[in-house]
C-alpha cells in the first residue's frame, strides 16, 4: 500500500487544501495502485473520513508511526515535511523507502518568503515573526534529518527551480537521488475546449488572497491600467477567491462596470466550468513552485498573463508570453485581443503543452516508475 502523508487535504469544510495531493492520489488509484492519505498533526485527535473516495486518517506522529510499524508493506510517500513526520519516522522501527515531495514552503528560508503585504498590519506582522522562528526550527530539523536518519529516503521536485533551492537550503546537494516530476493536471478535468477570438476579450482570475505571493494587487493593477484606456472598452474581467487580503486588494477596481466578482473559493469541479466562460487568465505570482492554477487554465485553453519568475519559465511554451512586469501584462492583453490568429494559437499551443507536460503519462506513471509498487 502506498500511504501519502501530508499536513493538511482536501475535505468538504476546505476543497481547495492541497488539492493538487489529491489529485496525484486520484492518478494512483485510477492507476489500481492502493492508496490512503494520512493528514498529520501534532496532538490531533485520531479520525477517518472520506473524500472522493479517497480515505483519509487524521491523527498524531505517535499514530502514523503505530500505523507504518503495523504494515510492512507500506510504503511512505510524503509532501511538505516537517517535524511531525520527522517525529514518526524517527519512530518507525525498520528501514523504509521514503519519497519525500518538494513543494516549497518546506524549503524555502523565510526571507525568501517576504512578499507585499506580509507586513500589513500587527497582526500579519505578528504571525510572520512566529513563522521565521518555526522556519528555521524547521529547516534545521529537516537538516539533521537528512543526515542521521536509517531510512531509504528519495526526493521528487516539481520543477529544477525548486530542486536548486532545496538542496542548497538543506544543505544536501548530491546527497540522494532526485526526480523533477510535476504536479499532475488532469485533462479530463481540465479539457481543452477550443475557444473563439471573442474569449479573448473575457478574462478571469481565480486566486487566494492569503498572500503577496499569488500578487493580486498586480492583477488588480493590470485590470485598472485596462480600464484605463481604449484597450479594455469591450473586455470583461471576473475575479474570484477568497482571503484576508480580498477586501483591500480589489478596492481600487470596484468602480469599474466591466469587473465582477465571486467572493468564494471554488470547489475543484467547479473551476472547468468557470474555465469553459473564458479566454484569458491573469495569474501572475511572486513565487512559484509550478503554478497548478496557472496550469489547469492553460490545460483548458485559456492563455496565461503571468510574470516570468521563479519556476514560471520551465511552465511557458513560447516566448510571446514572457512577461516581466505589470506593463508587459497589459501589453500582452492589448496584444491578444489585437490578433486574434496569435490568441487562437496561443490558446492551442498552451494546452497541448501542459496536457504533455503535465500529463498522467508524464506525471502519475513516472511517479509509480519511481515507487516501484506493483498494481497487484
Amino acid at each position: 500500500m502506498l500511504l501519502v502523508v501530508v499536513n493538511g487535504y482536501v475535505s468538504e469544510e476546505n476543497p481547495s487544501k492541497n488539492a493538487f495531493v489529491h489529485s496525484r492520489v486520484l492518478g494512483y488509484l485510477d492507476s489500481g495502485i492502493p492508496t490512503r492519505v494520512f493528514v498529520v498533526q501534532k496532538k490531533c485527535k485520531k479520525s477517518e473520513y472520506e473524500y472522493e473516495n479517497v480515505h483519509v486518517y487524521k491523527g498524531s506522529p505517535d499514530d502514523l508511526a503505530k500505523m507504518i510499524n503495523n504494515d510492512d508493506s507500506i510504503r511512505i510517500c510524503m509532501h511538505f515535511i516537517n517535524g511531525d513526520m520527522i517525529s514518526a519516522l524517527n519512530k518507525v522501527e525498520s528501514k523504509r523507502k521514503v519519497f519525500i515531495f518538494v513543494h516549497g514552503v518546506e524549503a524555502l528560508y523565510w526571507y525568501q518568503r517576504i512578499f507585499k503585504g506580509t507586513f500589513g498590519n500587527m497582526r500579519l506582522i505578528l504571525g510572520f515573526i512566529k513563522y521565521s522562528i518555526n522556519n528555521i526550527i524547521e529547516i534545521r530539523r529537516i537538516r539533521r534529518f537528512l543526515n542521521t536518519n536509517r531510512h531509504d529516503c528519495c526526493f521528487i521536485a516539481v520543477s529544477g527551480w525548486m530542486k536548486e533551492i532545496a538542496e542548497k537550503n538543506w544543505k544536501c546537494n548530491g546527497k540522494f537521488r532526485w526526480e523533477i516530476i510535476p504536479n499532475y493536471v488532469n485533462n479530463s478535468r481540465f479539457p481543452y475546449v477550443e475557444k473563439n477570438a471573442n474569449d479573448a476579450f473575457n478574462a478571469i482570475s481565480i486566486r487566494a488572497f492569503s498572500s503577496g505571493k499569488y500578487a493580486n494587487d498586480i492583477t488588480v493593477k493590470v485590470i485598472k491600467d485596462l480600464n484605463e484606456n481604449d484597450a479594455a472598452k469591450n473586455m470583461s474581467f471576473c475575479v474570484v477567491g477568497d482571503g484576508p487580503l480580498y477586501e483591500k486588494t480589489i478596492t481600487p477596481i470596484i468602480k469599474y462596470e466591466n469587473v465582477s466578482f465571486e467572493r468564494r473559493m471554488l470547489q475543484q469541479n467547479e473551476i472547468s466550468s468557470w474555465h469553459q466562460k473564458y479566454g484569458v487568465f491573469i495569474c501572475p505570482t511572486r513565487q512559484d513552485a509550478q503554478g497548478v492554477s496557472m496550469c489547469e487554465a492553460m490545460s483548458s485553453g485559456l492563455v496565461p498573463i503571468t510574470l516570468y519568475n521563479t519556476a514560471i519559465p520551465e511552465f511557458l511554451p513560447d516566448e510571446k508570453l514572457k512577461c516581466r512586469n505589470e506593463t508587459e501584462m497589459v501589453r500582452l492583453i492589448e496584444y491578444l485581443i489585437s490578433n486574434p490568429d496569435e490568441y487562437l494559437r496561443l490558446s492551442r499551443k498552451c494546452s497541448e503543452f501542459i496536457s504533455d507536460k503535465c500529463s498522467k503519462k508524464n506525471t502519475i506513471e513516472k511517479e509509480i516508475s519511481f515507487f516501484k509498487v506493483d498494481s497487484e
